[in-house]
């Protein structure tokens, strides 16, 4: 009781005209918020797999916004409240339990991208009502934080068990410096401060967090931080959400993966899903080109795949471990005017 009366004093006690608080210039931070280094640990969030748009919510498609984040209204002012549990919001959901995260809230059969993230000081821990959720972090979540991920499928009881996890080739180990922050009653509604929104508390607590002010920090682990949060307030003091903004353009890999249509030739749902959506691994395109090749249908190739077939797999399609991502793209340029084979 004591710690929240400490807490909440400033709400009451530092009255600033309307004014003095717009301002775009960085001033000496309000008591709002009080700040904890925790241990370095991994959090997990999960989405559905959008039926009506396969990239979206997917590896490749948050990689290319520059990480996880949402896309709720960012005018909208109960967005910015993290103790909503069930309206549409501006904070990334995660919890420390991957079979609770996978298995969702409603215990759904739906197929699910599953992301593995190292914890970061502008998480907190989460005050609404949610079985799977324990923190939750605002308005995003850089992709270099992200450590790996999985495509769930099968019976939500049991699926995430059978996780296969890929990692992120742009993941940053300087995460691990930092674990989640302390809890924040000030960014939820059911503490307001007099005069300002949840998108103004929002960004003094992002504001707050990268200042010289905070303590917690040494000044290095400081300096890395904004670094890695892309936010600093002395160099940008009008800076504002989103906080993810380093978007990354698609392969040309990728872009021709995603131009055709896999379900035309009996690619299983799991790695339709994989190859429009995942960074994918070596073993995957291996694969999909195997099955590829065993679609073609004029005996010359029939004959020159049984003739190559005793060298080995990688050997029979003619290419080297290292290019047949690449290969397969240009399987899919080959064949696009065709009517996508």
């Amino acid at each position: 009781m004591k710690h929240l009366i400490w807490l909440l004093a400033p709400c009451f006690l530092v009255t600033c005209p309307s004014n003095t608080l717009a301002t775009q210039t960085v001033a000496a931070s309000l008591p709002y918020f009080r700040h904890v280094v925790k241990d370095a640990e991994f959090l997990y969030t999960s989405l559905r797999v959008d039926d009506r748009n396969l990239t979206r919510r997917s590896p490749n498609y948050y990689r290319s916004r520059g990480g996880l984040s949402v896309d709720t209204n960012p005018f909208a002012e109960r967005a910015w409240d993290y103790s909503t549990a069930w309206q549409p919001t501006r904070w990334v959901r995660l919890g420390r339990h991957v079979e609770q995260v996978v298995q969702g809230e409603l215990g759904d059969v739906y197929h699910r991208w599953v992301y593995e993230v190292a914890a970061s000081p502008h998480m907190v821990p989460y005050v609404g009502w949610a079985r799977a959720f324990t923190h939750a972090a605002v308005d995003g979540i850089p992709w270099s934080a992200v450590r790996r991920w999985a495509l769930s499928e099968g019976d939500w009881q049991s699926r995430w068990t059978r996780l296969e996890w890929f990692p992120n080739p742009d993941y940053d180990a300087r995460w691990e410096m930092f674990g989640p922050n302390d809890a924040q009653p000030l960014l939820s509604r059911m503490f307001p401060v007099r005069r300002q929104t949840a998108h103004w508390m929002g960004r003094a607590f992002i504001n707050d967090l990268t200042s010289r002010q905070n303590t917690a920090l040494s000044p290095s682990q400081l300096d890395t931080l904004r670094d890695l949060l892309d936010w600093n307030p002395e160099q940008e003091p009008s800076r504002d959400f989103p906080l993810v903004r380093k978007r990354q353009p698609l392969s040309l890999t990728t872009a021709a993966l995603q131009q055709c249509d896999w379900s035309r030739h009996n690619v299983p749902r799991q790695k339709q899903l994989m190859l429009v959506g995942g960074i994918l691994p070596l073993a995957e395109c291996i694969q999909v080109i195997n099955m590829l090749n065993s679609l073609a249908t004029r005996p010359k190739r029939r004959v020159e795949g049984e003739r190559r077939t005793s060298r080995g797999p990688m050997a029979s399609l003619g290419i080297e471990a290292t290019d047949s991502c690449q290969h397969l793209a240009h399987l899919v340029r080959e064949h696009a005017p065709h009517a996508k084979w």
